[in-house]
């Protein structure tokens, strides 16, 4: 399986030195290879959607391994020194952070329009006297004059 080797910047295609066997858990192959079996970190979701794990060894020598999961796309990216590391999160792991606040307010929102409807007994897009009476009122009047160029209208038209 090809994977990728990140130094400074420069990128380089590489054969994958986990040697992953096709019947075998990702735990197990992390475990062989002297990695923790868990992520020291992970950004965005790759069980929804994009996701990125770091994993480091049980040692703390290089290289450290990072999967970029793209629903049952992966690639790893393998680093070899700190520099190189902070280099990589500081140019790649926004693009799934952003997601992942993205996916959080998503979420946010439909509890609080939930929590909202709960509390006012209508929809938070629905304006009523209580909750915000002058954008009720602001609404009436629209309403209103609308009517009334309909009506202006219709007189008009039947007068012809």
């Amino acid at each position: 399986m090809k994977s990728w080797k990140y130094h400074q910047g420069e990128w380089t295609e590489i054969e994958d030195p986990l040697e992953w066997k096709d019947d075998e858990e990702w735990k197990t192959v992390l475990e062989r290879a002297g990695y923790y079996s868990f992520p020291q970190q992970t950004w965005g979701d790759s069980a929804v959607s994009a996701g990125v794990e770091l994993y480091v060894k049980k040692d703390y020598k290089p290289p450290c391994l990072i999967t970029f999961n793209l629903s049952d796309y992966i690639e790893h990216v393998y680093i070899d020194d700190i520099p190189s590391l902070m280099q990589w999160l500081r140019d790649y792991t926004p693009l799934f952070s952003l997601q992942q606040i993205a996916e959080i307010q998503d979420e946010l929102q439909t509890l609080f329009e939930r929590a909202f409807r709960a509390w006012h007994g209508h929809s938070y897009m629905d304006v009523c006297p209580s909750c915000d009476p002058l954008e009720f009122e602001k609404r009436q009047q629209f309403h209103q004059k609308r009517m009334e160029r309909q009506k202006t209208k219709q007189r008009s038209e039947a007068e012809r």
